[in-house]
């Protein structure tokens, strides 16, 4: 009895787990890199672009989550959504934060950290409010609202940009809510090289 009780102590969602967006190629990318471990922990996050995974700090080092953790955690995905919802809830408190777009009169909205929580606003926020979302990079959100061409035109232009230059890359897409869910809107082409 004892021991069962300790267990599941044990047996709970670490403090240390983080959301983390990656591409929707991931689990195949981690059981290629790793064939022999068991695969990666995620969830649905912009439909054919991206997913919703996990990472964990363990000490001073992080790694991904797998559906290895969910068992010896005696949890599941949707438990794991719901544990990094809440951290999202209290990272949306003070962001994202407006940015003016240079030589325009128009705003969008980024939100950048390294530690998985950009993606917050997908995770937590209020969806319908999120027009236009693009998240190019693990540790890079950005939002901005509807109305102006030009403005798409450079956010998916600056969306590639970051999305090029990144080590962790997610999607150049931009994606908007439609009809209850994110679909696919726009991407630029990639740059010659």
């Amino acid at each position: 009895m004892i021991l069962a009780l300790v267990c599941a102590a044990l047996a709970a969602i670490p403090e240390g787990v983080r959301p983390a967006a990656a591409p929707a190629d991931a689990p195949a990318q981690y059981e290629k890199a790793f064939p022999r471990k068991p695969g990666l922990a995620c969830a649905p996050l912009l439909p054919e672009h991206a997913l919703l995974c996990f990472r964990v700090w363990e000490g001073q080092k992080r790694r991904w989550v797998t559906v290895a953790d969910l068992t010896a955690w005696q949890t599941d995905l949707d438990a794991l959504v719901s544990h990094v919802t809440k951290g999202a809830q209290k990272v949306l408190e003070n962001e994202p934060t407006a940015q003016k777009v240079v030589d325009m009169d128009a705003v969008y909205h980024d939100l950048r950290d390294g530690d998985g929580w950009a993606v917050a606003p997908l995770v937590a926020g209020s969806r319908e409010k999120l027009v236009r979302v693009a998240i190019p990079s693990t540790g890079v959100f950005l939002t901005w609202e509807a109305g102006s061409p030009e403005l798409d035109r450079v956010m998916a232009v600056g969306v590639r940009e970051i999305y090029e230059a990144s080590e962790d890359a997610v999607t150049p897409m931009v994606h908007v809510w439609r009809d209850g869910r994110f679909v696919p809107f726009v991407q630029a082409k990639p740059t010659g090289g």
